[in-house]
């Protein structure tokens, strides 16, 4: 028989495996200024240049008719982000979002984390404090993450992502 104090049992039973960091070399960009920026068009131009092509975010919105968003936002809308990807010769995997539950936080995470974890950056929507559109506010390149469980949803996980105002990553 072992003696052990409460303490040490306590904190061996409190270990968690160790933290692994995943990042994708993608170079900081700034987003050119305009009423609505050019975020979406940024964080294409960031994963091409991931795959070793610049591409100017004044053709991708060119290319896309328009601003450069996550998705058609009207049916009629005439510009379409998927073709503009497709026209690039970017091959891509959408999140289903059309198709999944109405809770999808966790759902899209893991998706987001095994994308990352396949190396394959990804552009997400986030909201951003003085903003107000329904859907998201702004469009980012997420860049890497910090995780210990690679195959499941964690909510210690960390989002590594360019917010496209500073040469930093959060």
């Amino acid at each position: 028989m072992s003696i052990a104090n409460k303490k040490s049992v306590q904190s061996k039973q409190d270990e968690k495996p160790s933290q692994y960091t995943m990042l994708l070399e993608v170079p900081p960009r700034f987003q050119w200024d305009h009423g609505n920026g050019y975020c979406g068009e940024v964080s294409l131009q960031c994963i091409g240049l991931y795959y070793g092509a610049w591409i100017s975010q004044g053709l991708i919105r060119d290319l896309n008719r328009g601003e450069f968003l996550l998705q058609r936002m009207p049916f009629n809308d005439k510009r379409d982000p998927l073709s503009t990807i497709s026209l690039l010769h970017f091959k891509y995997d959408e999140w289903d979002w059309k198709n999944s539950h109405s809770a999808q936080y966790r759902d899209f995470c893991r998706w987001m984390k095994l994308s990352l974890l396949r190396k394959h950056p990804i552009m997400f929507g986030t909201f951003l404090p003085d903003d107000n559109c329904d859907d998201y506010d702004h469009i980012v390149p997420a860049i890497g993450i910090r995780y210990r469980y690679p195959n499941e949803y964690d909510p210690d996980d960390i989002l590594i992502y360019y917010d496209l105002y500073s040469s930093k990553s959060i």
